[in-house]
């Protein structure tokens, strides 16, 4: 979990992501096309007040994500998935390194810009 003032966070974020997908992966590891495509991806906690912000009415919001930063994925871990006393929620992106590194961008700026953002944990 990495935590910060929002330029920091961006910035542990990317690090992070550049070794991830420089990582070779074993020839031994059994599903290794799974780790190829994981590899590609970022991870992001957010607090499940603020779904609202990257879903959107219907879905709408996470659908102009993708599209906007040519992503190959924007998944939203579903409501069903998560117990009634969840206060956060994941969101999973995927693409080119630099879709995803602008995507990161655009959504921690966006959570960040909204005013209900800082949530005592």
């Amino acid at each position: 979990l990495i935590e910060g003032d929002s330029e920091n966070v961006v910035d542990a974020v990317h690090k992070i992501s550049n070794c991830v997908r420089n990582t070779e992966i074993p020839k031994s590891f059994k599903f290794p096309e799974g780790a190829k495509s994981r590899q590609r991806g970022v991870k992001l906690i957010f607090p499940i007040s603020l779904s609202g912000l990257i879903i959107g009415k219907g879905g709408e919001d996470r659908r102009k994500i993708k599209k906007e930063f040519s992503l190959e994925n924007v998944n939203v871990q579903h409501r069903k998935t998560l117990t009634k006393d969840c206060i956060e929620r994941l969101i999973f992106i995927q693409g080119e390194v630099e879709n995803t590194r602008q995507a990161v961008n655009y959504l921690i700026e966006k959570l960040e810009s909204n005013p209900d953002h800082k949530l005592e944990r």
